[in-house]
């Protein structure tokens, strides 16, 4: 008998709630980012090249927040890819508060410097780095991860983006449906990996937008790895009329995916 389960929970659960405690007392110990936080403000309220350099040595000397595998054998710390349809890249927070609405459940953090965070994407070769800050996100790109990771300014300022929060997607069938090409390669593709679950849904964002969503089940960070491979294939089979309009991928635990399920068009299950 495992010792939670003297409490009458079921290990499941215990395990679940064991997990929520470790991570809460994780979480204390992640940095705020108190002087990152004033020069982002007044670099927003003044625009001007002495703010603007102040906020990017804010930036790039503040430790940020990183979902990250445990190391191996006194390793480095892994951190983790985000896979936005077929490109990768790092994502990072400056403040804890928006772990909980953001990073998967099976991660682990870690806090970097975010210089050694742009040289981890540049030389790694990343498409981008997402930093949330405070609630607002800076999508950098392109040569822009180069020039952050040598110390320079970009080449120009990401428009900041508020990200959206829990509750805020509205979940339905797609309509019209998909067509049947497009069913056919991401059955086929789904088929021929280790793709857990697979699922084409109708998601209405909370900026009033509408498209297609495809949602996958992920257990861990392999899991993440394997949608991007697919999204690779299905992109190289599939010209961008094959999929209707703009596609919202998206990775869910099996927990979060159940009540969605009667919604969706079935790839794979």
């Amino acid at each position: 008998m495992r010792l939670l389960d003297v409490a009458g929970l079921p290990w499941r659960a215990a395990r679940r709630l064991l997990q929520a405690g470790l991570r809460t007392l994780a979480r204390n110990r992640l940095p705020r980012n108190p002087a990152l936080a004033e020069a982002f403000k007044a670099f927003n309220k003044e625009r001007s090249p002495a703010s603007r350099r102040a906020f990017y040595d804010a930036l790039l000397s503040s430790r940020l927040i990183v979902a990250a595998k445990a190391p191996r054998d006194g390793g480095p710390v892994e951190i983790v890819e985000l896979a936005i349809g077929a490109e990768g890249g790092l994502v990072a927070f400056s403040h804890p508060d928006a772990l909980d609405r953001t990073m998967p459940e099976w991660s682990g953090t870690a806090a970097v410097e975010g210089r050694l965070l742009f040289q981890l994407a540049s030389g790694q070769k990343r498409d981008f780095v997402v930093v949330d800050l405070f609630g607002e996100r800076l999508v950098f790109k392109g040569p822009d991860l180069g020039r952050l990771a040598s110390g320079e300014l970009p080449s120009e300022d990401p428009a900041p983006a508020r990200l959206s929060g829990p509750g805020q997607t509205e979940w339905s069938r797609p309509e019209p449906p998909p067509s049947e090409i497009l069913l056919r390669v991401l059955r086929e593709e789904a088929a021929s990996r280790k793709i857990c679950g697979c699922y084409l849904l109708a998601a209405r964002l909370d900026d009033g937008a509408k498209r297609t969503a495809l949602v996958f089940r992920v257990r861990d960070e392999a899991g993440l790895a394997e949608v991007r491979g697919f999204m690779q294939a299905a992109d190289r089979r599939l010209e961008p009329a094959d999929w209707g309009g703009p596609v919202h991928v998206v990775a869910m635990t099996a927990d979060e995916l159940e009540p969605l399920r009667p919604l969706a068009v079935l790839v794979r299950d």
